[in-house]
């Protein structure tokens, strides 16, 4: 029998003389009798000879019952057969009562799912549910990331199979990856307009969001938004983050800034982001000459206000032991409508004509 053919009606109404090996699909109260007092057992108990012997005396005609049918297993067994494919280097599974197995983070990191998996997990059967936290989210040791639950007493052994084959991917359906703490280069522009304490406060604004991150050495450098100038600092740039601020947002790849990564030996992997606020932000990467791999970030203006917004997605992931790929960038869009644009005082709302 295929996962997907169960019909998954195990319910039953049985007299007890016919419910032994049967689970309680309710709580039940056994009725007192002389100087016995009353029993209550919750549902989910397995019901043994002895069990079912002792309704009939008490006068129980009928039960309702999940009835096993054959290659099924308890819930408890197939929780932890589930929670082993989920255990690894750097999550913690532990059962838990009622079919659950409850997925903790072992160390700080940041929370990363395989969507299409977790969905066909999802859709094995109506007896396996995995639930977790929003992906991309920055988590502590010890933080509960997912929740699987065995939904019945009882699965086919089949469902549970399919389920492990998922759960057993050579890359991991959940993950948390560790932050890799490491020096980063902020680079702003400046136009003879610009204000100096726009720029400090960038830089400090900045070094409050890497702190988050575990990252403490920032150099910051301040230069005119001039090609000259900002090919002279790329080629003095070897950390292996650079983040560049312009005096102006990027319109184009042919813009100051991505035209000078270009000529300095970088390359554009992307230009824009599906996320508001943080629609104007170019991710580039490239190859130092001592052999060093180095991300850059041409940050979008919302990088200069503390409120969450694109830039912090991408400055996790640029941070983390995870990839940074224009597939990523692209995949914000589910959910990137991060705030409203007149909750930031700008009226980019008019009326349609249909």
């Amino acid at each position: 029998m295929s996962a997907k053919q169960d019909s998954g009606k195990r319910y039953h109404r049985l007299p007890p003389q016919a419910a032994a090996g049967c689970y309680l699909a309710h709580a039940l109260r056994v009725p007192a009798e002389a100087d016995t007092r009353a029993q209550h057992w919750p549902k989910g108990h397995l019901l043994q000879d002895q069990d079912c012997r002792l309704l009939a005396q008490r006068g129980i005609t009928s039960l309702a019952v999940i009835r096993p049918e054959a290659g099924d297993l308890p819930e408890a067994e197939a929780a932890q057969r589930l929670g082993r494919a989920l255990d690894h280097a750097s999550l913690e599974a532990r059962l838990a009562p009622g079919g659950r197995v409850n997925i903790y983070a072992r160390d700080r990191g940041l929370l990363l799912i395989q969507a299409a998996p977790l969905l066909a997990f999802n859709r094995i059967s109506e007896a396996l549910g995995l639930a977790t936290l929003p992906p991309e989210r920055l988590v502590d040791a010890e933080t509960l990331v997912a929740s699987l639950k065995v939904v019945p007493f009882v699965v086919p052994q089949n469902q549970v199979e399919a389920g492990e084959d998922l759960l057993n991917l050579a890359a991991p359906l959940l993950r948390v990856a560790p932050l890799v703490p490491r020096p980063v280069t902020l680079i702003q522009t400046r136009l003879p307009q610009t204000k100096a304490s726009v720029l400090t406060k960038t830089e400090a604004v900045m070094r409050q969001r890497l702190a988050r991150l575990d990252c403490q050495a920032l150099d910051c450098q301040r230069i005119d938004h001039l090609e000259a100038w900002v090919l002279q600092a790329l080629a003095a740039c070897r950390a292996p983050l650079l983040l560049l601020m312009g005096a102006s947002a990027v319109c184009d790849r042919g813009d100051l800034l991505p035209a000078c990564i270009e000529a300095a030996g970088g390359q554009i992997e992307h230009f824009g982001m599906p996320v508001d606020p943080g629609n104007l932000l170019v991710l580039a990467r490239r190859r130092l000459a001592d052999g060093g791999d180095q991300s850059i970030i041409v940050l979008p203006g919302c990088a200069r206000s503390p409120q969450d917004n694109g830039t912090d997605i991408v400055l996790q992931r640029a941070v983390a032991d995870a990839p940074l790929t224009r597939d990523f960038v692209t995949s914000l869009g589910l959910g990137g409508l991060l705030k409203e644009t007149s909750e930031r005082g700008q009226a980019r709302e008019s009326a349609m004509d249909v």
